[in-house]
């Protein structure tokens, strides 16, 4: 892939998605722990479906600009790519499906908030379940993720194609959210591994995006040589 229009749109929705994704988890509410407390964040937030509704975007964006980067290898790194791409797609469909969990926990905590006190018992199980299954989701979404991870810097420390510290630091992100994710099922003080390689993500993608746009710039000047690749900062092709 070498046409400008593609990788502007890459560019962007790499950018747009990590900007889309922050600012969801920033604004999200602690809604983990005790279902009878998570009940009550989620009916107290006036933003829940708003946020959730961004991350969701903040997704969808990342898929489409990941596939795209994925599709700059035109060399060895090309096989490495196609494995990681069933992860980000299965971590994009988990992590579809979690938010899409947490827009039914608003409608449930809603319902629970307006029944009788007598009869709240049954909506707060069935919010227990959907907070449950959210949870459930997002440890998949993040293991996903972290196999992806791994294939993107297989895939670039074999094909020049982005600069090679993208590739490391993919896959010192892919240990960080593989190893934080399994071992929050035996100690939840692991997870701050997966949030601090869930940071070092948004910093991978718009770096990615960056050089995307820089590759676009490159195509769409007469006379330049359009033939994928970063120039470090002598301006040689590596």
């Amino acid at each position: 892939m070498n046409t400008a229009l593609p990788l502007r749109l890459g560019a962007a929705a790499a950018i747009a998605g990590a900007a889309a994704q922050l600012a969801a988890s920033m604004f999200e509410p602690d809604w983990g722990g005790d279902p009878r407390d998570a009940v009550r964040v989620v009916t107290a937030s006036r933003i829940w479906d708003a946020d959730r509704l961004v991350d969701l975007i903040g997704v969808l964006l990342t898929l489409g600009a990941l596939t795209i980067a994925g599709r700059m290898f035109a060399g060895a790194g090309r096989e490495w790519a196609r494995i990681g791409q069933p992860f980000l797609v299965l971590m994009a469909a988990t992590g579809a499906g979690a938010v899409i969990a947490n827009a039914v926990m608003k409608d449930l905590a809603n319902s629970w908030q307006r029944a009788p006190t007598d009869l709240r018992a049954p909506y707060l199980a069935v919010f227990d379940s959907a907070q449950n299954l959210a949870e459930d989701m997002f440890f998949v979404a993040f293991l996903a993720l972290a196999l992806y991870l791994a294939g993107l810097a297989a895939a670039i420390l074999t094909e020049p194609v982005f600069p090679p510290w993208i590739g490391w630091a993919a896959l010192v992100d892919a240990g960080l959210i593989g190893l934080g994710d399994l071992l929050s099922i035996v100690a939840d003080a692991a997870f701050f591994a997966v949030l601090a390689g869930f940071a070092l993500f948004l910093v991978i993608l718009v770096a990615l995006g960056a050089v995307m746009w820089r590759t676009a710039a490159r195509a769409s000047t007469p006379g330049r040589n359009t033939l994928i690749g970063y120039e470090s900062a002598s301006g040689r092709r590596r």
